[in-house]
């Protein structure tokens, strides 16, 4: 989309207070600043790549935007950095991202784990997955319920889309919210409720982890972590905020609710 590094620039800049004063956006990683290439030579640290792999990497889309993609065809691969921790006493704590699957052919997971080193599936504490769905050009968004993967999701490949785990650490759950384009989410969006850690953890959340296989088909970018319950985009429209300034963000979010567009 044109213009989003300027965007992002202005997102990083804010700490913006989101609708309703309830939580404060943390961003955790826009991939803007670092050279494209590899993520061991050139997001390293705060990045790691799952066994100094080659297959995870920032890429760069024609506008400029930049993102993490990651997974490997002959086998597993990604990339984890540590975050502001989610202590085991909170209620509420909202993890941001935005998702894109360049092809078909996926499996990729990214999400939150008590591990500071995570390198395998089972480190997974709040655990989504893109996996293949067998319409040609479309994909399915799982979450990770306990035991088992539920999709929960159809996506389109080629587009951009908005992922919310809203996560409950003391009783180790987490609900799922979808949109698309600059949407916020509320609570029509809810696509999972109530699904369990993978494994249940007396430890606090600490590092965001991305692992996959297929190829590098899948794209992250924009991710942040709040404080409680916040479903609230924290990517704002250039005109909204050259118009109205941060200050005037915030605000302007309860208009942005029915508007979306494909980035």
């Amino acid at each position: 989309m044109k213009n989003r590094l300027d965007i992002k620039c202005w997102a990083t800049l804010a700490g913006f207070a989101l609708a309703g004063g309830l939580s404060l956006a943390a961003l955790v990683d826009d991939f803007e600043g670092y050279e494209t290439g590899l993520v061991r030579d050139v997001a390293s640290p705060p990045w790691t790549a799952t066994d100094n792999t080659m297959f995870a990497r920032i890429g760069a889309e024609d506008d400029g935007n930049q993102y993490l993609t990651y997974g490997w065809s002959g086998g597993y691969r990604g990339a984890y950095r540590a975050v502001s921790p989610i202590s085991e006493a909170s209620s509420a704590a909202t993890l941001f991202a935005r998702v894109y699957a360049a092809a078909d052919s996926v499996d990729h997971s990214f999400g939150l784990s008590d591990l500071a080193t995570p390198g395998w599936f089972s480190d997974f504490e709040v655990q989504m997955a893109i996996l293949e769905n067998e319409t040609a050009g479309v994909v399915d968004l799982a979450g990770r319920n306990g035991g088992a993967a539920q999709r929960v999701a159809q996506l389109n490949v080629g587009q951009w889309y908005n992922v919310w785990a809203v996560i409950d650490q003391t009783t180790d759950t987490y609900d799922l919210y979808l949109t698309g384009g600059l949407a916020d989410a509320t609570e029509a969006d809810k696509i999972a409720s109530g699904f369990a850690f993978r494994n249940g953890t007396a430890d606090d959340l600490v590092t965001f982890f991305a692992f996959g296989t297929r190829g590098e088909n899948v794209r992250l970018d924009d991710i942040y972590l709040f404080d409680g319950v916040a479903l609230s985009n924290p990517i704002p429209e250039p005109a909204t905020v050259l118009l109205l300034g941060l200050g005037g963000w915030a605000a302007s979010q309860k208009r942005k609710k029915n508007e979306s567009r494909n980035v």
